[in-house]
C-alpha cells in the first residue's frame, strides 16, 4: 500500500508540475504591457522632429523616445551632446525643453549616473566584431551613426552602450547609441531620443556619418527586450489624435483598445533574401491601387513594386515616424487628376488597397467647390509609398513580427485616447 501511495503521490506531483508549466507558459504567451504613447509638441507636419513618443527608463533615468517603426536604433543624447551644422566645428546643442512638467521629459541620459551601464567594448553582451572603433574623449568606443531619410548626409552619431531598459513593469538589458552629435533641431520637445522598432537589418551601423569602412550590427533593441521578458515578438498601437495621446502594447494586442476584427496584410521581403526577420529593413507591405471614396483609380500596379525606379527603394512601408501619407508619383497624380466630384468631405476619402486589407482613410482630402482636393497631409514621393501618421492615427495597428509576419488594422475604441 505504501508503494501504491508513493506512486500516486509521485504521479500527482508530476501532473501538478506539468499543469504549472502549462499555466506559466500560457501566461508568458499572453503577457503584454500597455503604456501611454504621447504626442510630441508642435504642428507635426513638417518632416523634422515630428512623432509620438514613449517615456522609458534607461539605466534608471527617464527618457523621452520618439517611437519609429521606420528605423531600428535606440539612441539618446547626454548633457554634453553637441549639434553639427554649417559651423566648422560642433557647437553646444540646445536640447528640447518641456513646456510642462507632468508626463514630460527631455530624454537626456547620463552614463555617469547609471549603476547598470556597460560600455560596448567591455560588455559580455557585445560581440567581438565591433567594426566601427572610434576614439571619443580619449577613450576607445564602438562608434555608430544613423542618417534618417533617403540621401540624407547628416544624422546622429556617437558610441554604443548597454544598459537596462524599462517599459512599464518589464526590464531588460539592451544595446543603444549615446549621441555625441546631432543635427540642429534634431527633435521637437519633449522627446530628444528615438526608439526604432523595425528589424535587425536596419540596425547595421557605420561608425560615423558617411563612413563606408565597416559596420557594426548589434541585435535590434526591441527584439532583445521582448525576448528577455518572454513576450511575443509583436506590438500594437493607437497613435491618438492631434489633441489626445494614444497607447502602445508590447507583446500582443489589448482587446480593450479595438473593436471588430483586424484586416491583415502580409509583410513582404524587401531585400529579396532570407526570411522577413533576416532580410527586412522596414515593415514593407503590398499595395495594389489607390482610390477615392472606395472606388479604384486603376493605377498601374508596377508603380507600387519594390524595384520601381530601378532600385529596391520602391514598395510601400508602414512608418510611424513619417507624418504624412506619401503616395508614389503616378498614384498621387491619379488622384489629383481624377477631378472627382463631391458634395461633402467624406466623398473624397482616400482608399488604400493593400493585399488583404482595404483602408478608407478620412481627413486627408476635402471637398472644395464640388471637386475633391488633397490636403497637406498627403504628398508625392519619387519611388516609395509611405503609410505614415496621417493614416495610422485612424487605426489600432498591430505589428505581428512572428510567423506569419503581418500588419493588421482595426477600429480603435475610445479607450485608445484616455
Amino acid at each position: 500500500n505504501n508503494n501504491n501511495n508513493n506512486t500516486t503521490t509521485t504521479m500527482l506531483r508530476v501532473a501538478a508540475a506539468a499543469l504549472a508549466y502549462v499555466l506559466v507558459a500560457g501566461l508568458l504567451a499572453t503577457a503584454q504591457v500597455t503604456i501611454p504613447l504621447y504626442k510630441n509638441e508642435g504642428d507635426g507636419f513638417d518632416d523634422d522632429g515630428f512623432g509620438v513618443y514613449v517615456i522609458a527608463s534607461l539605466g534608471g533615468q527617464d527618457v523621452g523616445l520618439i517611437l519609429d517603426t521606420g528605423s531600428a536604433t535606440l539612441a539618446v543624447p547626454t548633457p554634453t551632446t553637441t549639434c553639427s551644422g554649417s559651423a566648422s566645428s560642433p557647437f553646444p546643442c540646445p536640447l528640447p525643453v518641456c513646456s510642462s512638467t507632468s508626463q514630460c521629459t527631455s530624454g537626456v541620459y547620463n552614463p555617469d549616473s547609471s549603476p547598470t551601464k556597460d560600455y560596448y567594448s567591455s560588455s559580455s553582451y557585445a560581440p567581438s566584431y565591433c567594426n566601427t572603433a572610434v576614439t571619443i574623449g580619449g577613450q576607445q568606443r564602438c562608434g555608430f551613426a544613423v542618417s534618417y531619410g533617403v540621401g540624407k548626409t547628416s544624422g546622429i552619431q556617437g558610441y554604443l552602450m548597454w544598459d537596462d531598459l524599462s517599459l512599464g513593469n518589464y526590464a531588460g538589458q539592451v544595446n543603444f547609441g549615446v549621441m555625441t552629435e546631432v543635427p540642429p533641431n534634431w527633435q521637437r520637445p519633449p522627446a530628444a531620443g528615438i526608439f526604432g522598432v523595425s528589424y535587425d537589418r536596419s540596425n547595421c551601423l557605420p561608425g560615423t556619418i558617411g563612413s563606408t569602412s565597416g559596420y557594426t550590427c548589434p541585435r535590434q533593441p526591441l527584439s532583445l527586450w521582448l525576448s528577455s521578458n518572454g513576450l511575443a515578438d509583436q506590438f500594437s498601437m493607437c497613435m491618438g489624435t492631434p489633441n489626445q495621446n494614444g497607447k502602445i502594447t508590447f507583446g500582443g494586442v489589448d482587446q480593450s483598445l479595438y473593436t471588430g476584427v483586424f484586416s491583415y496584410t502580409p509583410i513582404i521581403l524587401d531585400t529579396q533574401q532570407g526570411t522577413v526577420e533576416q532580410s527586412n529593413y522596414w515593415y514593407t507591405v503590398t499595395m495594389t491601387d489607390v482610390g477615392v471614396g472606395g472606388s479604384h483609380l486603376n493605377v498601374a500596379t508596377d508603380v507600387f513594386a519594390l524595384d520601381y525606379g530601378g532600385t529596391l527603394r520602391g514598395g510601400t512601408i508602414v512608418d510611424s515616424g513619417t507624418p504624412r501619407l506619401y503616395l508614389v508619383g503616378p498614384a498621387y497624380e491619379a488622384y489629383t487628376q481624377s477631378q472627382t466630384s463631391c458634395t461633402q468631405d467624406s466623398d473624397c476619402d482616400i482608399t488604400l488597397f493593400l493585399d488583404g486589407a482595404t483602408l478608407q482613410v478620412p481627413g486627408l482630402a476635402t471637398c472644395s467647390s464640388g471637386t475633391c482636393a488633397l490636403s497637406d497631409y498627403v504628398a508625392s514621393a519619387k519611388t516609395r509609398t509611405i503609410i505614415g501618421y496621417a493614416v495610422m492615427r485612424n487605426y489600432y495597428v498591430h505589428f505581428d513580427r512572428e510567423n506569419p509576419a503581418q500588419v493588421g488594422f482595426a477600429t480603435p475604441t475610445s479607450a485608445c485616447t484616455p
